[in-house]
């Protein structure tokens, strides 16, 4: 199995061996035009234009023929039949996971999807592993073609992608010490890259840093205002805002977490916690699950003001009690006691209740407003309720049927 590198200095490896650099020159070129193209033809006009630019030499077909003869000696037997002449031009063959490039490609693309599935673990190898392809960057030599270039810059874009998935891996892995160094280098080298500055905030908030973590937010909100004139994107300015607020969500995962990262969907600020309102679900028997609800209230009829319907429906423990005392029930023991101990609550409570209930009916206060109202058709302030064995003697009810209810 050959290897063939284009993640830096063009070089090609057998059986497992470090990849060699290759020379600089025309026969490197046309190996960096080829593995561009793997597996496909790459006509010799292109190729030439590669080699020569826009304006090639008249004998540019003959030369090419012996640049690519030159290449095979230059790789070897194994290496160097793999080269291929095709009409009309060239083709190099290479097999799977053979071209550091496409490794790169296949890993980082899984690596976040891991990432994105909350498998830490597994996006962490993985990204690792597509980053330890890189060799650094291409030779500033006759050998880097402009599309080389130009691919070059679509596979850094791809490289930072994977760093900052591979450390938010960490940073989910409970291994934020580690980060900050790493990341201190990387926001200094892109100081417009929004997503470093986030996890480098990120790792400093659960290294106990929250002083340096909102400095870090002001001095990216400053590059950018003065660099792009633009304010940070508004998951960089959720994230500050968890920070401010020492969101739980933010903190620092345990050793055994596997679960994505809290930067994820990222910044997303926990709803606020809002007082429900009083709503007693029905059971089956039409009792509500054990909360009492509130006292029911009648509408006024015509002509009734409040205070009337004050009068008429005491609320339970309301000093004012219109109910005969003949009927009324002694005080508990208990309370008795409790009312000597604590005295009257109001002036002139205790005098009040000493009074006959049609005489507390006529000092109370609220009694004496009413008064002002139009009495009710048939019902007079002097009345005194009757006595309830009076009231069943006159509908026929005797002793023993009193004593029986």
């Amino acid at each position: 199995m050959l290897r063939f590198a284009l993640l830096g200095p063009v070089a090609v490896g057998e059986d497992g061996a470090e990849p060699v650099p290759q020379p600089a020159g025309i026969p490197t070129t046309v190996l960096t035009v080829l593995l561009l193209h793997a597996n496909q033809v790459v006509a010799r006009e292109r190729l030439a234009a590669a080699v020569w630019g826009a304006e090639p030499p008249t004998a540019a077909a003959a030369g090419l023929r012996n640049h690519v003869s030159r290449l095979r000696r230059q790789l070897g037997p194994h290496a160097g039949a793999r080269v291929r002449t095709v009409a009309p031009g060239y083709r190099i063959e290479v097999h799977d996971g053979e071209l550091d490039v496409q490794r790169f490609l296949d890993d980082s693309t899984a690596g976040r999807q891991a990432l994105a599935e909350g498998d830490l673990v597994t996006a962490h190898r993985l990204l690792s592993g597509a980053l330890a392809l890189w060799r650094g960057d291409p030779p500033a030599d006759p050998a880097t073609t402009p599309e080389l270039t130009a691919r070059f810059h679509g596979w850094q874009e791809n490289r930072l992608l994977a760093v900052e998935g591979r450390i938010e891996a960490e940073l989910g892995l409970g291994r934020h010490h580690d980060a900050v160094a790493e990341l201190r280098a990387l926001t200094a080298e892109h100081p417009l890259r929004e997503g470093l500055h986030g996890l480098l905030m990120l790792a400093l908030y659960r290294s106990g840093r929250q002083a340096e973590a909102l400095d870090v937010y002001r001095g990216v909100r400053t590059t950018l205002a003065d660099e792009l004139g633009v304010d940070p994107s508004p998951a960089l300015r959720r994230l500050h805002s968890g920070i401010l607020r020492a969101d739980h969500r933010l903190d620092a995962p345990t050793p055994d977490a596997g679960g994505p990262t809290a930067l994820r969907g990222r910044g997303a600020v926990p709803p606020a916690t809002r007082q429900r309102p009083y709503i007693a679900a029905p059971r089956a028997d039409g009792a509500t699950n054990g909360a009492e609800p509130p006292h029911p209230r009648r509408p006024l009829h015509p002509g009734e003001s409040r205070t009337d319907r004050r009068l008429d429906t005491p609320t339970p423990g309301s000093s004012l009690n219109t109910e005969p005392a003949q009927t009324r029930r002694p005080l508990h023991p208990d309370t008795a006691r409790a009312n000597r101990e604590l005295g009257p609550t109001t002036p002139g409570e205790d005098e009040l209740a000493a009074q006959p209930a049609h005489e507390r009916r006529r000092l109370h206060p609220d009694t004496r407003r009413a008064e002002r109202q139009p009495d009710a058709p048939g019902t007079s302030e002097e009345t005194e309720p009757p006595h309830p064995r009076r009231a069943l003697d006159a509908a026929g009810t005797g002793e023993d049927e009193l004593a029986a209810q």
